[in-house]
C-alpha cells in the first residue's frame, strides 16, 4: 500500500474474500464461512511471504550477511 491507495491482485483478492468471509454467516453458511477463512489463509500466507521477501531485497535472512553487513 502506497499512499493510502490499494494496488494490485492480491489486495484485490484479499478485500473480495474478507467480504466472502463477512457475508456467508448472514445466510447462516457458517461451513462455508469455516473453509473460506482456512482457504485464505492457506493462499495468501505464503503470497505474504513471497511479497515481503521482494520488498526486502529478496534476502530471507534478517541477520547480518556472512561478511558482517
Amino acid at each position: 500500500m502506497e499512499g493510502g491507495t490499494a494496488h494490485s491482485t492480491a489486495t484485490a483478492a484479499t478485500i473480495w474474500s474478507t467480504g466472502a468471509i463477512g457475508a456467508t454467516p448472514a445466510f447462516h453458511r457458517y461451513e462455508i464461512t469455516v473453509l473460506n477463512t482456512f482457504l485464505t489463509l492457506l493462499v495468501f500466507e505464503p503470497i505474504k511471504g513471497l511479497i515481503d521477501n521482494r520488498h526486502s531485497g529478496g534476502s530471507t535472512r534478517n541477520g547480518p550477511d556472512e561478511d558482517g553487513r
